[in-house]
């Protein structure tokens, strides 16, 4: 069985390095697409095992990809693992703490009790 991997992220450079560390086992399917609107509708009809999104996109962001899937019957299962690439110096970052406590903080699921 392949378990299809679906890997969200706007930077080319980061979609190359993980197909190219999730190719290497054959066990694994990886689709991917660079923005969220296009890997919502992409998710609806290839039903991923896992997700990996980029929480900084344009159009769409992580937490708002998020939200949107887990929000759906069909989709409230599926795992999703969240992803930033910066090469900044550390500073705080509000949209860390926002999207731990509407995803993680109950379980990834609206509505949820931790």
């Amino acid at each position: 069985m392949t378990v299809k991997v679906f890997v969200v992220d706007d930077k080319e450079r980061v979609l190359g390095l993980a197909k190219s560390t999730i190719d290497i086992d054959e066990s694994y399917g990886i689709r991917m697409a660079n923005d969220g609107d296009a890997a919502i509708a992409a998710c609806y009809a290839e039903k991923p095992d896992l997700i990996v999104v980029d929480m900084l996109m344009p159009k769409k962001d992580g937490a708002t990809f998020c939200r949107e899937l887990k929000e759906s019957p069909e989709m409230h299962d599926v795992k999703i693992t969240l992803l930033s690439v910066t090469a900044a110096k550390p500073r705080p970052r509000p949209w860390v703490d926002r999207a731990h406590r509407e995803l993680v903080g109950h379980g990834g699921r609206r509505g949820a009790k931790p």
